[in-house]
C-alpha cells in the first residue's frame, strides 16, 4: 500500500497496514476510487487490468481467501466438471443465480446504485464443493473463474459465504466481491458494503 501523489491510497503490497482512507485503483481497466471506513489492520492488496484485491487472510489454511475483489469475470469454469474452462457471454448476474452450484441465501437479493450506475447484489453459500486442487490441496470449493492471466481461479470456499455485486458499467459488467468464514461474514461485509457503495469511476 503506497499513498498516491494525490495524496490517495493506492492497493499493492504484502502485510502492511491498510489504514481507513480513500483508495485509488488507477491499473484496472475502469479506474475507480472507494473508501474503506476503518483500519483493516495487516492485508495484502493489489491491482491490475482486470482485477483489485484487498486480502484479509489471502490463502488462509481454513476457509480459503478472505478478501474484497472488483474484476471482470470474461473466462467461468464449468459448473457441472469444475475443470472446463469457458469464455462467459451475457449477464454476470444471471449466471450467479443459475448457478447450481451456489446456494441464494434468503432475502439477499437486491438492486442499488454504484455511482449512479445500476448494480444488483446477492449473498451466496457453497451448495456442492469440489477439491480446490493446486492451490488450495486441503479445501474444497466452488470454482468460478478467473481474473487476470496466470492467477489462482477465483472460488467461494467451504464454509465460506460470499456477498456479490454486479455493477452494469457502460464498458462491461464489473463484479464485486466479499467472502469470509460464515462466522465472521456478518461484521466485516459492513466494510464491503461501504466500500462498493462509494465506489468512483474516474
Amino acid at each position: 500500500m503506497a499513498r498516491a501523489p494525490d495524496g490517495l491510497l493506492s492497493y499493492g503490497g504484502d502485510d502492511l497496514g491498510h489504514p481507513a482512507g480513500t483508495y485509488i485503483a488507477n491499473a484496472f481497466r475502469f479506474p475507480f476510487t472507494a473508501d474503506i471506513d476503518q483500519d483493516l489492520g495487516i492485508r495484502d492488496s493489489g491491482q491490475f487490468e482486470t482485477f483489485v484485491y484487498i486480502g484479509h487472510d489471502k490463502n488462509a489454511p481454513t476457509n480459503g481467501d478472505e478478501e474484497f475483489d472488483a474484476f471482470f469475470l470474461d473466462r467461468v469454469l464449468d459448473p457441472s466438471d469444475q475443470r472446463s474452462l469457458h469464455n462467459l457471454s451475457g449477464d454476470r448476474y444471471q449466471w450467479f443465480l443459475s448457478h447450481p452450484r451456489l446456494s441464494i441465501v434468503t432475502d439477499s437479493r437486491k438492486t442499488l446504485k454504484v455511482d449512479g450506475l445500476a448494480a444488483r447484489q446477492a449473498d451466496f453459500l457453497p451448495a456442492d464443493p469440489v477439491p480446490c486442487g493446486n492451490f488450495h490441496r486441503n479445501l474444497r470449493c466452488v470454482l468460478i473463474g478467473f481474473g487476470p492471466p496466470g492467477d489462482e481461479p477465483f472460488a467461494l470456499f467451504d464454509g465460506s459465504r460470499m456477498r456479490l455485486v454486479v455493477v452494469d458499467h457502460p464498458g462491461s459488467q464489473v463484479v464485486f466481491a466479499y467472502q469470509s468464514a460464515v462466522a465472521r461474514f456478518s461484521g466485516q461485509v459492513l466494510v464491503f458494503d461501504h466500500w462498493v457503495r462509494s465506489v468512483d469511476f474516474r
